[in-house]
């Protein structure tokens, strides 16, 4: 936990004893997934703590930006930073993100995003990372995936007038599922995406809050609307989900370099997806399960 004044508590639930409770000059954490190494942001500097052997580690992110959000990869090897940049504006605010390896920085972008707390979420083989960015265009908010193999980011969905919530990754497949919710028109819908092939899979108008099972075989989602609160199921068919490619080990980039600083303009492909009103792409893809209003079984 982490108090008001950026120290770091750790508690041992088992026993109930306070393991550490020093100055930590924290302003967020996260926990490595198999909890045995806690990340810690402060301005402009994160530092990785070994539980194990109580080891600390310290790089720097450079500029002296707050860092707001950390995310590392299911496997644990890879850290996402996410860093605040400039003045603090209420619509958006420009974000510097890095992502790390063994205290080696082997990625950066930069993209706009809510002032406060970034929403990010790694694929499950570490190939991807989704994360939600607020357009430089328009009011609406965009999802984006940034390569680790290419160190490339391509645009998956920009809507006007619209909010994304959530993103969640199917656990054995590079399928993105996310929600857009219409602020004209206080309705949402979710959306399946295909991160190889670049491509919409299904869309259903009635859910927002998409959240895979853990074995995959299942997408859980909340209302459509505003007042709708209640919950679906959707059956998904292992056959029709595409196989997940081989994981390619990025170049490291050496941390004795200078970091560079982010430029205006992200970097962005040419390539666009805009989800289209119709049905899903594959009927056979996904098949309710359950009534609207049905309890969950």
């Amino acid at each position: 936990a982490l108090r008001g004044d950026e120290r770091l508590t750790i508690w041992d639930l088992a026993s109930g004893r306070l393991e550490q409770d020093a100055p930590s000059q924290a302003s967020i954490l996260a926990v490595r997934p198999d909890g045995a190494q806690i990340a810690l942001g402060g301005r402009g500097v994160v530092r990785l703590l070994d539980l194990a052997g109580a080891e600390t580690r310290r790089y720097s992110v450079g500029m002296g930006e707050e860092i707001a959000g950390l995310a590392y990869s299911p496997d644990g090897s890879s850290l996402a930073v996410f860093a605040r940049v400039g003045s603090l504006d209420f619509e958006r605010m420009r974000f510097n993100v890095q992502v790390w390896r063994d205290a080696v920085r082997v990625g950066s972008f930069s993209c706009w995003m809510r002032p406060y707390f970034p929403t990010a979420a790694w694929s499950a083989d570490g190939r991807w990372l989704a994360y939600i960015a607020r357009s430089v265009e328009h009011r609406g908010d965009e999802a984006w995936l940034w390569s680790a193999e290419s160190g490339a980011t391509r645009l998956v969905t920009s809507v006007e007038t619209s909010q994304i919530f959530q993103l969640d990754w199917a656990p054995a497949a590079p399928i993105l599922a996310y929600d857009l919710l219409r602020n004209d028109l206080g309705t949402g819908a979710t959306f399946l995406f295909d991160a190889t092939s670049h491509r919409e899979l299904a869309r259903f108008d009635d859910g927002m809050g998409p959240r895979f099972v853990p074995d995959g075989s299942r997408l859980l989602v909340g209302g459509g609307g505003i007042l709708d609160v209640r919950m679906r199921e959707y059956a998904v068919d292992p056959k029709a989900t595409p196989p997940t490619p081989t994981v390619a080990t990025p170049s490291p980039v050496p941390t004795t370099a200078t970091p560079t600083p982010p430029s205006a303009t992200p970097t962005r492909t040419t390539a666009t997806h805009t989800p289209t009103p119709t049905g899903p792409a594959n009927p056979d893809l996904l098949l309710p399960s359950l009534l609207a209003g049905a309890p969950l079984r």
